[in-house]
């Protein structure tokens, strides 16, 4: 009987030796996943034994904490990032007046007109405006005249531009200009036609004194007055079509 049953076992397999394996057979090891409830008991006992706290400070109330201090330190850093530009600027020294000799004749046009007469015709600074024509021998003559002034006198004291009639015919027709050259003074908001010698010395006297007891044009008259203005726009409009038809 026992030999039977030796018999038995091995013809099922059963009590035979197990065949040797390489650990390359096996595979790789294989981890059951640890259930969170477990994982976080695990930790809270770790941290309870370290005795630490049993969980880590949440996002929103590391937030919470930072914010202010973070917030109040970009503030000061502001303010005193403000208050260095303030007494950087009152420590800067004031911008040195116009050099004479530096100035220049300008030549304007209907784009740039407004720009450099701004200021004359609203009453602060003074232009001296010379319409001429190019093929004007008068005007050739004039213009040695014109730079020895702008030599002679900084931009703060006067600007001197030229503007060709008969290119910005919309600049004449608002200055009503009939003969080349037509000379104006623009000194502290008001027009003056210029019908002086034209030499340096009479502009320069014309500009410290001699406007002062000339006769400006009316407001009904001055290129800058409301008819001035009209007349401005219709005649811009009007050279401007003129200029897209070309």
């Amino acid at each position: 009987a026992a030999v039977a049953a030796v018999a038995a076992a091995g013809g099922s397999g059963i009590g035979r030796p197990e065949p040797h394996r390489t650990p390359e057979s096996l595979g790789p090891p294989i981890h059951a996943p640890r259930a969170p409830q477990e994982l976080r008991r695990g930790l809270q006992g770790g941290a309870r034994r370290r005795g630490g706290s049993s969980a880590a400070p949440a996002p929103a109330a590391m937030a919470r904490g930072l914010g202010p201090r973070l917030g109040l330190g970009r503030l000061l850093g502001l303010l005193l990032a403000g208050c260095i530009a303030i007494l950087a600027g009152a420590a800067a020294p004031a911008p040195a007046p116009a050099a004479k000799g530096n100035n220049q004749v300008e030549k304007l046009s209907l784009d740039t007109f407004g720009a450099a007469v701004g200021d004359a015709a609203a009453g602060s600074g003074a232009v001296l405006l010379v319409f001429y024509a190019p093929w004007c021998r008068h005007c050739e003559a004039l213009n040695p005249h014109l730079q020895q002034l702008v030599g002679e006198v900084s931009r703060d004291e006067l600007t001197v531009a030229k503007i060709d009639a008969t290119e910005e015919r919309a600049l004449a027709t608002r200055f009503s200009i009939r003969a080349y050259p037509t000379l104006f003074f623009l000194i502290d908001g008001r027009v003056y036609p210029y019908h002086h010698p034209r030499t340096v010395e009479a502009f320069r006297g014309f500009l410290s004194q001699g406007h002062k007891e000339a006769q400006a044009l009316s407001m009904l008259s001055s290129p800058f007055g409301p008819v001035g203005r009209a007349r401005a726009l219709v005649s811009t409009v009007g050279q401007r079509l003129v200029n897209l038809s070309e």
